[in-house]
């Protein structure tokens, strides 16, 4: 799943708390394989919020080369300019948006 994660650099996601309440729209910049930890921007010079240290939470990923894929991990730094979760994991991909 990993190369999964890697494969999605570049393009836009979803910020949502575990309750899908929606924190922050960004681009994943960075992903490393070696600690599991995925690196967020803001889109069109907006702020990324603030979020507590190791806050769960859920990043959904939009690619036209993929499709949908689902991802969860932890806030390791919430900055301004941009976000780092650690312990990223992939739960789920492709899923069925038409049937919402």
């Amino acid at each position: 799943m990993n190369d999964k994660i890697s494969s999605v650099v570049g393009c836009m996601c979803e910020i949502k708390t575990m309750d899908n309440e929606l924190l922050a729209v960004g681009k994943i910049s960075a992903y490393k394989k070696e600690d599991k930890s995925l690196e967020i921007v803001p889109c069109e010079g907006d702020e990324m919020p603030t979020a507590q240290y190791s806050t769960k939470v859920k990043i959904n990923v939009f690619s036209s080369n993929h499709g949908f894929l689902g991802l969860d991990g932890f806030v390791y730094i919430a900055h301004s300019s941009f976000w780092r979760l650690y312990d990223v994991y992939c739960f789920g991909e492709n899923e069925r948006r038409s049937y919402f």
